[in-house]
């Protein structure tokens, strides 16, 4: 009896000895399913295959080998960005960009200086023209819009052009595959050097500050025989937030010139700027006096005054490259000749401007105390409802007219000076400058080609004027003609000024470091 219990224990002892032998193991392998990584590795079988002497069964682990699956993917590369060319005008931005593989739409962005990215378009293909009076808003207009009507000064602001190439899903916003830049596709301006003085040996440099740049460099030059530059890096000077920049500078001796280059940074890239060079070897004329009668133009319109002063005309510029002193009677709109029928809707300068110099109003100075005139004015009169009238005219309600009373009376005050003992004075007289601004601002249309209400077009004004300086050359009076062709023309209008008739910064720098060039000649002979 006692035999058979004990028996019995151990049957009972061995079953529960079997249970927990194999429930670890079952245990054990729903856990490692649980954390099994998926990776293709060897994996282990659970088996009760071992018993013991005593007939208990016991798990046993057996390896088995599994076949590695590999999973063949193609390679995939990061679409490459696309390559933004820009042409940016007065008018518009011609945009065009490399394609894109595999990519359907392309998105246009825009940025106007501080302001955030604004998407203006979707295409499907790898060019877009923007038209800004049609794409900018009417709040933009007036912020960015030379006269807040249908230009952008692009020597004021910058503006930032991006494309996103994007694939289009159904039911889903477009995704970029890729983007140009960060940055954007900008032009980096030229700084305008406005003011330059010597103290102590040292020169004090002041320059105008341009959107987007990171740094200036400031160089001396010297020109060589051959017509070429020598230059020496004299300082570095970061961007401020200042419109603009003084720095003092000592050159090296020999380099009469100076340098501002501004560089800024496009998509991690270094981009430079156009520069700006100026000179003082010719600032000795402080004794000398310039006369200056003209329109907007020569006004500098439309940059106006810094402290009363008109910086970036191209009389100051005169004015701070030969030391002389200036008389700017420029007025904006202004016309040669007089109309009663609409007189009070202008300035002008046969009756209101000549007889006040006559007399000295305001300065002291009449026409005979000048050493130097410049005669740029007519672009109104053609526009304006003025008659041209004949080369011999005396009337001063015609353009032809206006301008023999003006050059006569010029021609006399020579005569006075000259019999007080002093040099003939100089008439310089610029061409008329080539404009695309005449009918509707947004449309391109020439001054050269295009006939007023009278018939004439902008060069029949100015061939008048230049055959009425024939004839006083002729009776003695120095008259220098000044050719603009080169300067601003058909080609080039769109960027050489801001609303296809008014130059910008840079432009008006470089007609009067022009025109400095031709007084200070004359004046050297």
């Amino acid at each position: 009896m006692n035999k058979r219990r004990s028996k019995n224990k151990n049957i009972i002892i061995a079953g529960i000895s079997a249970v927990f032998a194999v429930i670890p193991i079952v245990l054990f392998c729903i856990f490692s399913g649980r954390v099994n990584t998926g990776k293709p590795k060897n994996t282990w079988r659970t088996n009760i295959s071992k018993t013991d002497e005593n007939k208990n069964k016991t798990a046993a682990r057996k390896k088995s080998k599994e076949t590695k699956k590999v999973q063949k993917t193609k390679k995939t590369t990061k679409p490459k960005k696309p390559e933004i060319t820009a042409d940016i005008t007065n008018l518009c931005t011609r945009l065009s960009w490399t394609p894109v593989k595999g990519v359907n739409t392309y998105s246009v962005y825009r940025k106007m200086e501080d302001s955030g990215w604004e998407r203006i378009v979707t295409v499907h293909k790898t060019s877009y023209t923007d038209t800004y009076y049609k794409t900018f808003s009417q709040a933009e207009k007036r912020r960015y819009f030379t006269w807040g009507k249908y230009f952008i000064d692009m020597s004021s602001h910058t503006i930032s052009y991006n494309v996103h190439a994007e694939i289009n899903y159904k039911d889903s916003n477009p995704q970029s595959k890729a983007v140009y830049g960060k940055d954007g596709y900008f032009k980096l301006n030229a700084p305008i050097i406005v003011e330059a003085r010597s103290y102590n040996k040292n020169i004090m440099l002041t320059f105008s500050n341009v959107p987007c740049a990171s740094y200036y460099n400031v160089y001396c030059a010297k020109l060589d025989t051959s017509g070429k530059y020598t230059y020496k890096k004299l300082k570095t000077i970061p961007q401020t937030v200042s419109q603009f920049t003084n720095c003092s500078i000592k050159p090296a001796e020999g380099y009469d010139y100076f340098v501002v280059t501004a560089f800024g940074k496009r998509n991690g890239e270094t981009v430079k700027a156009k520069s700006d060079s100026f000179t003082l070897k010719n600032s000795k004329f402080s004794n000398k006096k310039i006369l200056f009668i003209g329109d907007s133009i020569t006004y500098g319109t439309p940059y106006y005054a810094v402290s009363g002063r008109k910086v970036y005309s191209y009389p100051w510029r005169i004015h701070e490259l030969t030391g002389a002193y200036c008389n700017n009677t420029a007025v904006g709109g202004a016309t040669l000749a007089d109309n009663p029928q609409t007189r009070s809707a202008r300035n002008r300068v046969i009756i209101n401007v000549v007889p006040q110099i006559k007399t000295g109003y305001g300065t002291g100075l009449t026409f005979k105390d000048y050493d130097a005139i410049v005669i740029c004015v007519g672009t109104n009169d053609y526009t304006d409802g003025i008659r041209l009238g004949s080369l011999d005219s005396t009337d001063k309600t015609t353009y032809c007219g206006a301008m023999n009373i003006l050059l006569r009376t010029i021609a006399d005050a020579n005569t006075a000076r000259v019999k007080e003992g002093k040099k003939p004075l100089t008439v310089v007289m610029p061409d008329l400058f080539y404009s695309d601004n005449y009918h509707v601002p947004s449309v391109p249309e020439s001054r050269y080609d295009t006939k007023n209400g009278f018939g004439n077009t902008l060069l029949d004004f100015n061939d008048a004027k230049n055959n009425i300086a024939e004839k006083y050359q002729k009776k003695g009076l120095n008259i220098i003609r000044f050719k603009t062709d080169s300067i601003v023309n058909k080609k080039n209008c769109a960027y050489a000024t801001v609303d296809n008739l008014h130059m910008t910064k840079y432009v008006y720098e470089k007609i009067g470091d022009a025109l400095a060039d031709v007084i200070v000649n004359d004046w050297e002979k």
